[in-house]
């Protein structure tokens, strides 16, 4: 009889189908949470025509979705880790998709808050779950590669978002883009027949079949005994409750994660929901103000990558305090008057540093938790992020009343990029080990 360490099988296997399989279906899955994140911004402008709404009003119409997320990003997070990973992402998305969709039949303010609101909810569960299901089935060494990546495809949705509203909204409206919300539905199936289920979760009921496939799947070089004992490491059978991230010498470290959560959709909702009408005000057309929240969004996808290549040789951290200090910087340069040309070089390089922090701090967060409560860890680091998603939006709002100038606004957001720096700098080494094992299940 011989002792099976399940995470150390997978974490020594080498990258196969079975691997990218999971990662394409989960980086389906987060890109149409992108793509949520952009619907709002990209239609705002027509929802503030149609609906007579003033910036403040529209502010907290924004919001709406983000606070959803807050309740949405808790109790996913922790439902996550007791009925599963797999079943909780497909609830989110159903939800998400549904909701997200009836919005473009809705006609009055107060129904579309509340269908956003319940949207909000399903999407929070996505990027977070996904971001677990990769870290649990990857091999440990291109794990942070392939968070990076998964997480970059958040821009991937924004840029579908922004691209429909150039094609659509002129054309059919802005109801079109909640429409095309719909379509996740589909991906609920493919989620049923390709992803597993954590593996921590089949040794609690039993499935030692269902392991043994999935350990053969992983390591080819796998070659399991009907007398095999599988067990899990201690570091990933911690009890996931939120008392847990603060035990064990995870405290600091998770205020200071949750910090930099907050500041980096703060910036991200802030600049995505209101670039289109801050464009606008500047002077240019509306179909060029949303081509230029797709020039951010591509910037935020090769920050992205480049980030994380740089990261596997450097670590993370150094990255992420460049890449809080670079955007505080850019930020203030967005509104100075320049050629065409040089505005969208400028703002090619600004999207650089604007979400692609969000990204990479997914798979830095990854290292400072034990798998067990990583869906709990993310979960309530992207809850308490999502304040400033909240935030965001309606202090600009606020500001545009209150009449201050365009270039007043954008400067605002460097204040959370250098707070995000000085957390980073702050963040001190995990603690955290592959230690022994000691849960074990008999077959």
């Amino acid at each position: 009889m011989g002792k099976v360490n399940v995470n150390n099988v997978i974490d020594k296997s080498k990258m196969n189908k079975f691997f990218w399989a999971i990662f394409s279906v989960c980086l389906l899955a987060v890109v149409f949470d992108g793509y949520d994140m952009n619907v709002y911004g990209t239609t705002l402008p027509s929802i503030m025509k149609e609906m007579a709404l003033n910036p403040t009003q529209t502010g907290f119409l924004a919001s709406t979705a983000l606070a959803g997320m807050i309740f949405g990003a808790i109790f996913f997070g922790m439902l996550a880790d007791k009925i599963g990973r797999k079943k909780v992402l497909m609830i989110g998305i159903a939800i998400y998709a549904i909701f997200t969709g009836f919005c473009g039949f809705v006609n009055d303010v107060n129904s579309f808050a509340i269908l956003r609101f319940i949207a909000g909810m399903g999407m929070a569960s996505i990027s977070p779950v996904s971001a677990s299901l990769v870290t649990e089935f990857s091999p440990k060494a291109k794990r942070g590669l392939l968070i990076t990546l998964l997480i970059t495809s958040i821009q991937i949705g924004q840029i579908v978002a922004t691209l429909s509203g150039v094609v659509l909204i002129g054309n059919v409206g802005w109801r079109a883009i909640y429409w095309i919300a719909f379509a996740p539905i589909v991906l609920v199936a493919i989620i049923y027949a390709v992803l597993p289920e954590s593996m921590h979760s089949y040794l609690q009921q039993g499935k030692t079949d269902k392991i043994r496939d999935i350990l053969k799947k992983a390591n080819p070089e796998f070659h399991p005994s009907d007398e095999d004992v599988y067990e899990v490491s201690i570091a990933n059978q911690t009890k996931a409750t939120v008392a847990s991230l603060f035990q064990e010498g995870r405290a600091w470290n998770t205020v200071m994660i949750w910090i930099m959560f907050f500041c980096n959709l703060y910036i991200a909702f802030g600049v995505l929901t209101w670039l289109p009408k801050l464009m606008t005000m500047l002077g240019y057309t509306l179909k060029s103000s949303l081509m230029f929240s797709a020039i951010i969004s591509v910037g935020g996808i090769v920050g992205s990558l480049v980030g994380g290549v740089i990261a596997e040789k450097i670590g993370f951290k150094k990255v992420l305090f460049v890449y809080y200090i670079a955007c505080a910087i850019m930020i203030n340069l967005v509104t100075i008057k320049m050629s065409i040309g040089s505005f969208i070089a400028l703002l090619a390089i600004t999207g650089l540093f604007i979400g692609s922090q969000q990204n990479m701090l997914y798979a830095y967060a990854t290292e400072n938790y034990p798998v067990s409560i990583l869906g709990t860890a993310l979960g309530w680091g992207s809850s308490f992020g999502r304040l400033g998603s909240v935030i965001a939006p309606m202090l600009i709002g606020v500001l545009m009343s209150a009449g201050l100038s365009v270039s007043t606004m954008f400067s605002s957001f460097a204040v959370p990029a250098i707070l995000a720096a000085v957390a980073v700098l702050l963040i001190r080494k995990s603690s955290l080990k592959d230690v022994p094992p000691s849960k074990t299940l008999n077959n």
